[in-house]
């Protein structure tokens, strides 16, 4: 037999897709164990030869079919057994590679189980099973590999290709998710089949099953990887957590409202929710098996959770409580545990592949986040909680559960002191509007915060704000005296200078412990507690949480008692029918605050104020009234204990004359030897008009009434008129005619210059009234500086009315500016003179100063104290030296001119 020539690694490549003509399924050719050595590297062919001589020691199936024949015909064939070796392991190899061949077309479905013929099962146990080459079928499997991977890249890489190339709306998100999975999942399938029908059986009966799924597993692996990298990663990401992110919030329905139809609606779209996420359930576990649940798919999971956790926490479900005024931390506490958790460990269960158990440490974690989102969203709207205080309490009660650590303390008191630096410490926000947000921060904060830790850092730049602005005193003061509610309970409006919330905490009893005690030495305390470790070293918490202790410390003793002096002084001049039950408690709370020994003037006033109305009914007694005189009561002041009052004089009515002449002379009969003296330009006059058309009855000041009784023609010219009239009426009878109508009233004009002469009146003063009657429709200034009275309201034009209305606001205006109590401008510019002469003196005496010497020596050079500051004295200051009278030396100095 002539010998055979060994087969080039050409030969046995193309041998291997296209088998030769001599080796068919029939061939009685001899193979030999050493065929098997083809399977393995070249560098082991030596071992193989060496390790398959003997007769006893069969490979494969192969191998035990031709042991016979092989016994009688070795010695003739000993010669030629290394060609056939090489011809018998490319026809195995050619036979195994047809019978794992992939289909060349794109697997849409697994295919069925095949069952190979006895050729192809042998030629893979002779293949797959050689002894002594290292690795088992290393050659074969290296080569399915590879046609898997020339596979994938032929078929599978481009059809995802297709679906991951573009830009993925977020409509077919899930879609182009389940048909990549579908298609990976079928090729798989595909390329698994081979291995764990064909190849998997030979190597567990040749090396075990252990080592079988390791070949199994190694080959999975690559696959895997391979998958992985076929797709773009970051789209692919974003793809899958919109998908989880979307299947979460279908299934806690955050895209809307609850449904509220009736039961049946909301089972429907429970169910629909429930069902979505199975389905996104089975493409997580499809993922994971088809090797897209690695870091990646977990990250985008964890991506995904995040923004589902931030959305409930945006969603309905996680509104402030307006209406129950309640916390919901709780709820969200709930829902972290008993949904939010329970979801994560299903997904990173399926996208691992094994069962996810939850530490309850992790469980906290997810709960302590989600309450700090929570607080950070609450407080990025914590001023609208502040100025819609009570309502907000639900919110305010979320933040307590938030500000747990130093950090989340530090982030609300930075973002809220932004806001109001933002929207409230500005010029265009009123006084009083300032106040009662202070009045709200002050309860919230103090609800938030009882220690008080808080409400100090917040509250300190609104305190500086307030000291800041002038009115600020006179609002608070006036405030606490105002009525909020009528005698039936009923919300009035007060003005704008009124704050509500200032006037509203008079209608609740106060503490009677405001003064400072110092409770860190009461030792029975048992709800006491040290102060938190973000308090600054000079922290000092209220005693009290009264809302007026706050405001009451806003002010030095000293300015506020001489602010309360001017507004209560106003006040009961204002309110002489009143009881003065308010003004005794708000006088006790001041002194409570401020000391008993400092108010004594506020309470001569007081007294004064119900002294008065007890000798208004004992003089009143002891009068002859007559139907056309006026009745008069007066307020008694002792002059010392008061403010500075207005002063004005001019010429009072012959009526109000004598109605003082009468009280006077019945005062100093209960009062010996003690006169009055009268200040007619404070008061309050009722006046009743009468025109043609029409009658009206005001409340006015002295002054507003006397002008327009001047206006009233004289009585004797007015009995003359009726008798002229009686005179005529009797003719007209006497000739049998009837009376004519009544004439009407003869409208009486007058001159700013005769009613200034008529008067004594400044004549500030003077048209400021005239203002006033013009804006009440009651006179109509038909010329420059000529007013008449308007009988009828059809003489007044339509430009007329016009003008009245602004003429209204502006004598409204101009009344409030004129107040009993003189103003601190008033006194200063009635007083000027003596302090400049005080000035001039200590310069000329002591030599240079600044305005703070000056100011503290005039405080105490000056006889009943000097009521002003150091603002107020640099104005005069630099007046003088406008003047020539000083010159200004270095260092913000003054001294006399030489």
């Amino acid at each position: 037999m002539a010998a055979t020539a060994a087969p080039s690694h050409r030969d046995l490549v193309f041998a291997s897709v296209f088998p030769l003509a001599s080796h068919s399924s029939n061939s009685s050719n001899i193979i030999t164990t050493a065929a098997a050595a083809a399977a393995a590297p070249p560098q082991q062919q030596h071992q193989h030869d060496a390790s398959t001589a003997g007769p006893d020691t069969p490979s494969s199936a192969y191998a035990t079919r031709s042991h016979d024949r092989r016994a009688s015909t070795r010695t003739h064939h000993h010669s030629t057994s290394q060609p056939h070796a090489h011809d018998d392991r490319a026809h195995a190899w050619a036979i195994a590679t047809r019978a794992l061949a992939l289909p060349d077309t794109l697997p849409h479905q697994a295919r069925g189980r095949r069952r190979l013929n006895t050729e192809a099962h042998e030629a893979l146990q002779f293949l797959l099973t050689s002894n002594g080459a290292g690795q088992p079928g290393g050659g074969l499997l290296e080569w399915y590999a590879s046609e898997v991977g020339g596979h994938f890249a032929t078929h599978v890489r481009p059809a995802l290709g297709r679906l991951w190339d573009h830009p993925i709306e977020t409509g077919r998100a899930g879609l182009v998710l389940r048909k990549s999975v579908e298609l990976l999942a079928a090729a798989q399938a595909a390329y698994l089949l081979p291995l764990t029908d064909h190849v998997g059986p030979v190597l567990r009966a040749a090396v075990g099953e252990h080592e079988q799924r390791a070949v199994c597993n190694k080959f999975r692996r690559e696959h895997h990887a391979t998958v992985l990298h076929s797709l773009p990663q970051h789209r692919f990401a974003k793809t899958l957590s919109f998908v989880l992110y979307d299947a979460g919030c279908r299934l806690f329905r955050l895209r809307g409202q609850d449904c509220a139809d009736g039961g049946d609606a909301r089972k429907d779209a429970n169910r629909g929710s429930r069902s979505h996420w199975s389905k996104t359930m089975r493409i997580l576990k499809e993922m994971q098996e088809v090797g897209l649940g690695g870091d990646q798919a977990q990250r985008a999971a964890a991506h995904a959770m995040d923004n589902l956790m931030d959305t409930f926490i945006a969603s309905h479900y996680m509104k402030v409580d307006w209406y129950g005024r309640k916390a919901v931390t709780r709820k969200l506490k709930e829902w972290v545990k008993d949904a939010y958790a329970p979801i994560v460990r299903e997904i990173m269960g399926y996208l691992t592949g094994g069962d996810q158990e939850l530490i309850d440490s992790e469980v906290q974690q997810w709960v302590d986040m989600a309450v700090g989102r929570l607080g950070r969203a609450r407080v990025e709207n914590l001023f609208d909680y502040i100025v819609n205080w009570d309502r907000s309490l639900g919110a305010i009660l979320d933040l307590k559960e938030y500000i747990t650590t130093p950090a989340a303390r530090n982030h609300l008191t930075n973002t809220f002191l932004q806001q109001v630096v933002r929207r409230l410490l500005h010029a265009g926000a009123t006084t009083t509007h300032i106040l009662d947000t202070y009045i709200y921060v002050i309860r919230a904060f103090v609800e938030l915060d009882p220690k008080g830790i808080l409400l100090e850092k917040v509250a300190r730049p609104v305190r500086r704000y307030l000291r800041d602005r002038e009115d600020t005193a006179r609002i608070i003061v006036s405030s606490l005296l105002a009525d909020v509610e009528d005698d039936e309970g009923n919300r009035i409006d007060p003005g704008p200078d009124i704050s509500i919330e200032i006037a509203a905490e008079m209608l609740h009893p106060f503490e009677s412990n405001i003064e400072e005690q110092d409770q860190e030495l009461d030792w029975a305390n048992m709800d006491w507690l040290p102060d938190p470790v973000d308090a600054s070293p000079e922290f000092k918490k209220a005693k009290s949480e009264n809302v007026l202790a706050y405001l009451l410390s806003l002010y030095e003793r000293e300015d506020f008692i001489n602010e309360l002096k001017n507004i209560l002084g106003e006040h009961l001049l204002k309110n002489e029918d009143s009881e003065f039950e308010k003004e005794i408690q708000l006088l006790e709370l001041f002194k409570l605050r401020l000391g008993d020994t400092n108010l004594q003037a506020c309470e001569v006033m007081l007294k004064d104020a119900l002294e008065s109305k007890r000798m208004n009914k004992q003089i009143q007694q002891t009068l002859t009234h007559h139907p056309s005189s006026p009745e008069l009561s007066a307020q008694i002041l002792s002059a010392f204990f008061w403010p500075a009052l207005r002063e004005d004089e001019f010429a009072l009515p012959q009526p109000i004359r004598a109605a003082m002449v009468a009280y006077e002379k019945g005062f100093e009969a209960i009062k010996d030897m003690r006169k009055l003296r009268w200040l007619p330009a404070l008061g309050r006059v009722r006046v009743e008009l009468a025109f043609a058309d029409r009658t009206r009855v005001l409340d006015v000041l002295p002054w507003q009434a006397c002008v327009v009784y001047a206006f009233q023609e004289s009585e004797d010219d007015d009995a003359a008129l009726d008798e002229k009239e009686r005179q005529r009426h009797a003719r007209l009878r006497a000739v049998g005619a009837a009376p004519p109508e009544p004439a009407l009233p003869t409208p009486v004009s007058k001159t700013v210059e005769q009613l200034e002469e008529q008067l004594e009146m400044d004549e500030t003063l003077l048209r400021a009234a005239l203002r006033f009657w013009v804006g009440q429709l009651v006179l109509l200034e038909t010329s420059p500086d000529t007013y008449t009275t308007l009988e009828t309201l059809d003489q007044a034009s339509t430009s007329s009315s016009g003008a009245a209305a602004s003429a209204a606001e502006a004598a409204a205006e101009a009344a409030d500016t004129v107040s009993a109590v003189k103003s601190q401008h008033d006194v200063l510019l009635q007083n000027l003179q003596v302090y400049r002469q005080f000035v001039l003196g200590m310069l000329t005496n002591q030599g240079r100063m600044d305005a703070g010497r000056v100011t503290m020596m005039l405080k105490m050079a000056l006889p009943g104290g000097f009521p002003f500051g150091g603002e107020e004295v640099a104005v005069l200051l630099w007046g003088m030296v406008e003047e020539g009278v000083l010159v200004e030396v270095g260092g913000g100095g003054f001294a006399v001119r030489k």
